[in-house]
Order: structure tokens, then C-alpha cells, then sequence
């Protein structure tokens, strides 16, 4: 086994599960503490992420001797741009609005089909350079005019707004014939809406290949994770999203710390907002687990086994999966935690 080669053990990679989550934004710094890992399952909403300094390889087919090897390797395929009703087998490709880089004010369906480059892809990779679709509406914060949706692969949640920098996996199936659809609809008032997607094949053998089950993955030493649709000041929570997010652990690592990030736009930090009204200036608590009167019953975030770093010696061990709140804690309080 050579160094870089991802084993699968139990520990090997955390997952984190969110429910109906509202707007976080959590920096993840890997601790030297052991975490107990668990895959979890929750309904849920939406989240969003952002990992700094990413290095991914683009899969390549080498042609040697009459023989072709499929093998991963940090390089770029040739550029190729896509647009409505188009599809394409070729890696790397990009998928941008009509009119690019125009802003794009019509309406309608929008779809770009996606085979495989090769029987060995497992994932696509799907990176927004820019994704500017119309927010949801305000009342139940639902995509009624603006939706991106991903089909023929596994379950997605549909999602919407301002989501440049975000990422998603997307299983690729079995076989040759199992396109995936990408596909933006635009409905409603008149707005300038502007999309660059880069899809990204990942062979079956890559180390980038994520795990089962997650709808984005994450790699390196520390990073963000941002809700889709995550903005301080006129971000909303998207409805009905629910999947996991997994981040890897690295070599010499054996723990993950979160905290909320620094929010330099209110009085009040909203980086983590979930459930409850949170849109004011004034501290709203946390609140955990899905029994009592400060549990989360509707929106959550589940980090598996979380307690709060720094806690007293003497004070009882605690261990929620579910929290939810105005504040970024494991425990119920108004004043923000780092959580492992």
C-alpha cells in the first residue's frame, strides 16, 4: 500500500449528517482528540461548503501499446464549453448559461446531459465557478422560480440563489448507460442570472473519490462549510434539503474541531442560525437533541457524538448529534463553542 492510497476503516472518514438546516458557516480544524464516527440519516435542509486548496486529479485515458489505461493523474482535460440542450462525455467540461459570460434574464429549461468518459467513472464532480439563480421566496423559503436539479444519479436536493464556490458529488452509476441531467430552471420576474459549472469524472480507484452517501467531500487540514444559499445579510435557508457532508481525515489527524466562523456584517454573529428567530441583532440560544423544550425538532445539524472542547473536568460528559439554535454550541447557552 502506497502512501496517498484511501483505506476504509471505520474511522477513516467523518461524516457529518445535517437535517433542516438553516444558515452555518463552520471552519473544521482537525484536533488531536479521537471522534467516534457513525453515519447518520436525518430530514433535513441544506448546506453548502467550501474547502480552501483543494487539489483534485482530472481522470485521464493514456493510450499505450494499444491499451487503454484508465488512471488518475493532476492534469486538465481539454476545456469544453456547454450549454442548453447539449451533452457531453468529455472531463472537465463546463456548463454555462446561454450567452456566457452574459448575465442570462429568460426562462425556461436549461439541460446539459453527462456520459461517461470511461466504464471506470464512478463520480461526477460538480464545482459552481458561478451559480447566481433567484433566491427562494420568503415565507417558506422554497426555489419556486429558480431551481437547479441534478437527475439520474442519487437523491439531490434541488437548490437555488447565490451559490458560487459550492460543490457537489453525484453518483455515476453502473455501466456505460447511465447519463446524468443537469438541468436549471429559470421562471418568474426578470433577473440576470449567470451559471459556470465545471463537471469533473473521478475513476472508481481515485483518492478523491468520495464516499458512499455524500452529497459533497472535503479534504486537507481545515476549511469552511457554508448552507447553500449562505449570505450574512440577505442569505435564506433553502427548504427541504437533507444530506451529508463527509470530510476525510487526514494523515497524522485523528480528530475534527468546528467552530462559527467570524461575522463582521451584524452585531450579532449569524453564522449559525438554525430554527428559532434568529434574524434579529439580540443573542438567541442554542438548543440540542431532539427531546425536551430546547431540542431541535424541525432544522438541525448533526455532528455524531459532539461535545464541546474545553469543558470542565468535573462537569458531566455530555454527547448530542442534533443542534440547532441561534448559537454554535453542544450545550444550551448564548455563548458560541468549538465543538469536536
Amino acid at each position: 500500500m502506497e502512501e496517498g492510497d484511501l483505506i476504509v476503516f471505520s474511522d477513516e472518514v467523518w461524516l457529518l449528517s445535517f437535517g433542516k438546516v438553516s444558515l452555518y458557516n463552520v471552519t473544521c480544524v482537525p484536533a488531536p482528540s479521537s471522534v467516534h464516527h457513525r453515519r447518520h440519516e436525518a430530514p433535513g435542509r441544506h448546506q453548502n461548503y467550501r474547502l480552501l486548496g483543494i487539489l483534485r486529479p482530472s481522470p485521464v485515458a493514456v493510450q499505450r501499446a494499444g491499451t487503454q489505461y484508465w488512471t488518475p493523474a493532476i492534469c486538465r482535460s481539454d476545456i469544453v464549453m456547454a450549454t442548453c440542450g447539449q451533452s457531453t462525455q468529455q472531463n472537465a467540461t463546463y456548463f454555462v448559461n446561454p450567452g456566457y459570460p452574459s448575465a442570462f434574464d429568460g426562462t425556461g429549461s436549461c439541460q446539459l446531459t453527462i456520459h461517461k468518459a470511461h466504464p471506470e467513472v464512478c463520480q461526477y464532480r460538480i464545482d459552481f465557478d458561478k451559480f447566481v439563480l433567484a433566491a427562494p421566496e420568503p415565507v417558506n423559503n422554497v426555489c419556486n422560480n429558480d431551481q437547479f436539479i441534478v437527475s439520474g444519479g442519487n437523491p439531490i436536493p434541488g437548490i437555488c440563489g447565490v451559490n458560487s464556490g459550492n460543490h457537489m458529488y453525484v453518483n455515476a452509476g453502473s455501466g456505460n448507460n447511465s447519463p446524468i441531467t443537469l438541468t436549471v430552471v429559470t421562471s418568474g420576474p426578470s433577473f440576470g442570472r449567470m451559471w459556470k459549472m465545471k463537471i469533473s469524472q473521478i475513476p472508481c480507484n481515485s483518492i478523491y473519490r468520495a464516499e458512499e452517501g455524500c452529497l459533497q467531500y472535503f479534504t486537507g487540514v481545515s476549511g469552511q462549510v457554508k448552507s447553500f444559499n449562505y449570505d450574512p445579510v440577505s442569505g435564506l435557508q433553502l427548504s427541504n434539503q437533507d444530506y451529508s457532508a463527509c470530510i476525510r481525515v487526514e494523515r497524522n489527524f485523528c480528530g475534527i474541531q468546528y467552530t462559527a466562523c467570524s461575522d463582521l456584517t451584524n452585531n450579532r454573529s449569524h453564522a449559525f442560525a438554525l430554527s428559532g428567530d434568529t434574524s434579529g441583532q439580540n443573542p438567541v440560544t442554542s438548543m440540542v437533541g431532539g427531546i425536551g423544550p430546547s431540542s431541535c425538532a424541525s432544522d438541525w445539524i448533526i455532528i455524531p457524538c459532539a461535545t464541546n472542547v474545553g469543558r470542565p473536568p468535573t462537569s458531566a460528559p455530555t454527547c448530542v448529534d442534533r443542534i440547532c439554535g441561534g448559537t454554535f454550541s453542544s450545550e444550551v447557552s448564548t455563548t458560541a463553542a468549538t465543538v469536536q
